[in-house]
C-alpha cells in the first residue's frame, strides 16, 4: 500500500532525494511551513519539511557551516520544531474526530498518508547520531492520541455522581449509549476513511475505548457502596458491554475483535472477594 496518494509520491529514498517539482514555491502556493500545517495541508508541510531537512542535510555534509557551526544548529531545531508542529496538529485532528463537528474524511485520510509517509522517510535512526533523520514514530503518537480521546470520551459520558443503585444503573445506561455512538461513528465514518492508508483505526479505537471503559469501571468499583452496586457493575460489564462489543463492531453485525482475545478485568480478585464474590465470578469478564 502506498503511503502517497496518486501524483504526490516523491521519488525513491524519501528522506535523500525528492522530486524537486513538490518543492517548488507554486506547489504550496508560497506558503509557509507553519501556514500549511495551520491550514492542515499536512502533506505539503511534511513535503516541505523533508525538502528542507535534505538540503540542510547535504550543507553540513558540504562542510557549509564550518566557519558558523551554530548555524545548522539553529536551522536544524527550527526543522524540528517544525515537526513537533506537525505531530500535535496530528493529535488535534483525532481530538476533534469524535466530536459534535468531527473531521472529515479527506483530513483523516491525509493524516494516515502524513503518518505512513514519514515512516518511508525515517526508516530507522541514523547510524551517525543524526537527529535530523530521526524516526518521528507519528504512528505511536496517533495510537495515543487515540487512547487519550477515548478516554476523555468515556470521562464526559459518566463524569456525574452516582447516587445509590438506581443512580448507577443509570450511568450505566448513558455510558454504554455514548460508547455505543462513538464505537458506531467509528466504524461508519473513521474506519474507511483510515483503511486506504492501510491503518487498522477499528482495532486501534475499539482498544482505546476497552481501556477507558474498563478504568472507568474500576473507578466506579471503588465508590461503590454494597454488593448491590458492584454486582450491577459486574453485569454489565459482562453481560451488556462486553457480549455487545464481542459480538459485533457497535451492534452493527459484522465480525471484530475474536472472542478468544483479552478483553479487560474491571475489579481486582481482592476487591471482589473482600466484598462478598467469589473469583468464579470474575472470570466471565476476561474474554
Amino acid at each position: 500500500m502506498e503511503p502517497w496518494p496518486a501524483g504526490l509520491r516523491p521519488g525513491r529514498g524519501l528522506g535523500r532525494s525528492l522530486s524537486p517539482p513538490l518543492f517548488s514555491p507554486a506547489s504550496a502556493e508560497g506558503k509557509s511551513v507553519a501556514d500549511l500545517i495551520t491550514e492542515r495541508q499536512l502533506l505539503a508541510a511534511l513535503e516541505q519539511l523533508l525538502h528542507l531537512e535534505t538540503r540542510l542535510v547535504a550543507e553540513k555534509a558540504s562542510r557549509t557551516f564550518e566557519q558558523d557551526p551554530t548555524a545548522f544548529a539553529r536551522r536544524a531545531m527550527d526543522v524540528c520544531l517544525h515537526y513537533d508542529l506537525l505531530a500535535a496538529e496530528i493529535g488535534a485532528i483525532v481530538r476533534e474526530t469524535l466530536g459534535s463537528d468531527g473531521v472529515d474524511a479527506a483530513a483523516l485520510a491525509e493524516l494516515a498518508h502524513v503518518v505512513r509517509a514519514e515512516e518511508e522517510a525515517h526508516p530507522a535512526p541514523q547510524d551517525d547520531g543524526d537527529f535530523l533523520r530521526t524516526p518521528r514514530r507519528w504512528r505511536q503518537h496517533w495510537e495515543e492520541a487515540v487512547r487519550r480521546s477515548a478516554q476523555e470520551r468515556v470521562r464526559q459520558s459518566g463524569a456525574r455522581e452516582a447516587e445509590g443503585a438506581s443512580g448507577l444503573a443509570q450511568l450505566l445506561v448513558e455510558l454504554g449509549g455514548a460508547v455505543r455512538r462513538d464505537l458506531q461513528k467509528v466504524w461508519q465514518e473513521v474506519r474507511p476513511a483510515y483503511s486506504a492508508a492501510g491503518f487498522p483505526a477499528w482495532e486501534v479505537y475499539l482498544r482505546a475505548f476497552h481501556g477507558a471503559v474498563a478504568q472507568r469501571l474500576q473507578e466506579l468499583a471503588r465508590d461503590a457502596r454494597g454488593c448491590e452496586q458492584l454486582y450491577l457493575l459486574l453485569d454489565w460489564a459482562a453481560n451488556v458491554y462486553g457480549r455487545a462489543t464481542a459480538a459485533s463492531p457497535a451492534g452493527l453485525g459484522e465480525p471484530t475483535l475474536r472472542r478468544t482475545e483479552p478483553f479487560f478485568s474491571v475489579l481486582s480478585p481482592g476487591r471482589a472477594e473482600s466484598r462478598g464474590f467469589r473469583p468464579a465470578l470474575l472470570r466471565g469478564l476476561v474474554f
